[in-house]
C-alpha cells in the first residue's frame, strides 16, 4: 500500500513527476508532481511512498546526476489563512 506525502527538496532543483523516491538505495515510491515554492522559498513535491515508512524516514528523490534528500512537509503545502504551514 502506498501512501501520498508531501516533501521540501533540499538544494534548488525540484523534483519531477515520475523520479524515483528512495531509502536506502532502494526504490520505495514515485513523485507525482514537484515545482519550485516562492512562498516557502524551497522545491517542494508530492509523492507515493510505501505506507510503512515512518514519517521521518530519511529519503532521497533520484534525479539522474544527482540524488537530494527529501524533508517530509505536512499537506497542504500552503493555507490562505495562513503565511507558511510548518
Amino acid at each position: 500500500t502506498r501512501q501520498l506525502r508531501g516533501f521540501t527538496v533540499e538544494g534548488r532543483r525540484p523534483a519531477r513527476q515520475g523520479a524515483s523516491i528512495l531509502h536506502d538505495g532502494r526504490i520505495v515510491g514515485e513523485v507525482t508532481s514537484g515545482s519550485p515554492s516562492p512562498t516557502l522559498g524551497v522545491p517542494i513535491a508530492c509523492g507515493y511512498v510505501e505506507a510503512s515508512l515512518a514519517e521521518d524516514a530519511p529519503l532521497q528523490v533520484d534525479l539522474g546526476r544527482q540524488t537530494p534528500d527529501l524533508k517530509a512537509h505536512p499537506l497542504p503545502f500552503y493555507r490562505k489563512d495562513a503565511e507558511k504551514v510548518n
